[in-house]
């Protein structure tokens, strides 16, 4: 069993928050899951941790709370300095299944917020993984600038 030095909360709210992320366009796709499990390996989060924080998160959309309020609160328990980390980790997971739909781009700047992130950081990582990931559909370019 691998053990993450990663804080608890930090490995908790990746779950939440991948879970927002996941469903803002109305269907959760296996690459997704996929991805966001990968990523937590990465990160030395093991899956059966990876897998309850993911469901946890589901479980709480499922009941009706809305996923900025699930971003916001997760949000605030992830450090500063895992921030960016944690927005760049969530772009991978949605584009995962090679489209970025304008409602999953509205949950990452909703994330971005909620981290406090700065436009430029967000809108520079979304540029780089757009441009090494050419098989990823976006809305349009305009849709990418709108986000905060």
């Amino acid at each position: 069993m691998t053990t993450s030095t990663r804080p608890p909360k930090f490995r908790k709210a990746v779950g939440l928050i991948a879970a927002a992320a996941m469903s803002a366009d109305g269907d959760v796709d296996p690459a997704e899951v996929a991805r966001y499990l990968m990523a937590c390996e990465d990160l030395g989060i093991p899956e059966e941790e990876a897998d309850r924080n993911l469901v946890a998160g589901f479980a709480r959309l499922d009941s009706g709370e809305a996923a900025s309020a699930v971003i916001l609160e997760a949000a605030s328990s992830v450090p500063r300095k895992l921030r960016p980390l944690c927005y760049e980790l969530m772009v991978h997971v949605v584009g995962a299944d090679r489209i970025l739909a304008k409602e999953e781009l509205d949950v990452l700047a909703d994330v971005a917020d909620a981290l406090e992130l700065s436009r430029a950081f967000t809108l520079g990582h979304m540029a780089r993984f757009v441009r090494t990931n050419p098989d990823v559909r976006v809305p349009s370019v305009k849709v990418i600038g709108t986000m905060s």
